[in-house]
């Protein structure tokens, strides 16, 4: 009797380990992702983009079986200066308003997906929870994000959220003696391209 029961023990402990067991994917940051600032003033629309990451990060994705997927390692860091806003004068305004050389970093932080990707070629759905630091300033958020893979295998995370200059600290710059207003709100778009190692 005693031998059944620890047979039947170690069965249900032995299952439980592997219904358990961490699915891990390294996803390294590829050259070509990019960063993009959207918004508006009184007079027109602007959009600053950072059309080239060059640094070496790589993001650890994990998950428990039949649970959410969350980063061991959600980093990528950016850096502020790279941003261009396709005209110099606003860049340069830009630059001073994020305070591109006091902070010459910008962070995106990811922290997890609702799901584990299926890292399919069909373009797949999911919320997923960041944080950006801007400025030495951060801010959560849940954004709504898409990943699909492409034909190279290059997966491509996308995603997009509304935040305020104030989530910063920031204050929304104002020219020509307050005649240029720009919108308090800009909406920050991301595009990861990730390589599966």
């Amino acid at each position: 009797m005693r031998v059944i029961f620890f047979l039947l023990l170690l069965a249900l402990l032995s299952s439980s380990t592997s219904d358990n067991d961490d699915v891990i994917y390294r996803l390294a940051i590829h050259p070509s992702s990019s960063v993009t600032i959207r918004g508006s003033t009184n007079v027109n629309k602007f959009q600053c983009m950072i059309k080239k990451y060059s640094g070496k990060d790589t993001l650890l994705l994990t998950a428990e079986r039949g649970k959410g997927a969350y980063f061991k390692r959600g980093n990528v860091k950016l850096e502020a200066s790279l941003f261009d806003c396709e005209k110099h004068v606003i860049t340069k305004d830009f630059a001073e308003t994020i305070q591109a050389k006091k902070y010459p970093s910008i962070t995106i932080n990811f922290i997890s997906l609702e799901r584990l990707p299926e890292f399919a070629e069909t373009e797949e759905p999911f919320r997923g929870k960041l944080i950006i630091t801007l400025a030495n300033v951060s801010a959560p958020a849940e954004v709504r994000c898409r990943i699909v893979k492409d034909k190279n295998n290059l997966i491509h995370l996308k995603g997009w959220h509304l935040f305020k200059f104030s989530d910063f600290k920031l204050e929304a710059p104002t020219k020509m003696m307050g005649l240029i207003k720009v919108d308090e709100l800009i909406t920050v778009d991301f595009h990861m391209v990730l390589v599966m190692q």
